[in-house]
């Protein structure tokens, strides 16, 4: 019974030095661009314009927030959101994506 609970306790303390080691993706806190919301098409625009780019450049998160309605919750089954945003970042980060 005690090798259990050391075998919890190590994954454990495993697993929470593993996420703490995760980089995360700062999304800072912007006002909307009336230009951004002013039609459906515009708002597909920004959308894309701020998912797309060059290697090495980052995603407009912020901007991304001001596409939605105020409280709008994104579910995904079986991981987090911010778990999607910080996964999501490296790699179009680093390979560059146009949409």
């Amino acid at each position: 019974m005690r090798l259990i609970y050391t075998f919890i306790l190590l994954i454990s303390v495993a697993a929470a030095a593993f996420a703490q080691s995760r980089p995360r993706v700062e999304v800072p806190t912007v006002p909307v661009n009336p230009k951004d919301v002013a039609s459906i098409d515009s708002i597909v625009k920004a959308f894309y314009d701020t998912i797309s780019g060059p290697a090495g450049q980052p995603r407009q998160w912020g901007r991304d927030r001001t596409l939605y309605i105020p409280g709008v919750r994104f579910v995904s089954m079986g991981r987090a959101q911010r778990q999607d945003l910080d996964e999501c970042q490296r790699p179009s980060a680093v390979r560059g994506q146009h949409e």
